[in-house]
């Protein structure tokens, strides 16, 4: 009689961090769907946040780069209305930090 089947490491790892990319992702998809809201275009948005706009772009499709620091990420979240989605900002400044070496 054999045990639970459990998942290789490297099979869990994947789809973990799969799992973690479709976070970010929907995260971007909410940040994006609120500065359409607000009729903000992504230059707009960059502009009073201080990024670039290809800044908001990656961050938009779940990825946030390095240079975007977290007072900035806030920054972001406050002027879209959205900072009380402190979890949210919380996530992609630790995505950030993170994202290459899961």
């Amino acid at each position: 009689m054999t045990g639970p089947h459990v998942p290789r490491k490297d099979t869990s790892l994947r789809r973990s961090r799969e799992e973690l990319a479709i976070a970010a992702y929907m995260i971007g998809v909410t940040l994006c769907n609120e500065r359409n809201r607000l009729g903000l275009t992504q230059a707009e948005l960059a502009d009073e946040v201080g990024i670039t706009q290809t800044d908001i772009s990656h961050v938009e499709n779940g990825s946030v780069p390095e240079r975007i620091r977290s007072p900035k990420i806030d920054r972001l979240f406050t002027r879209l209305g959205l900072d009380q989605a402190g979890g949210h900002a919380s996530f992609l400044k630790w995505w950030r930090d993170n994202s290459e070496t899961l």
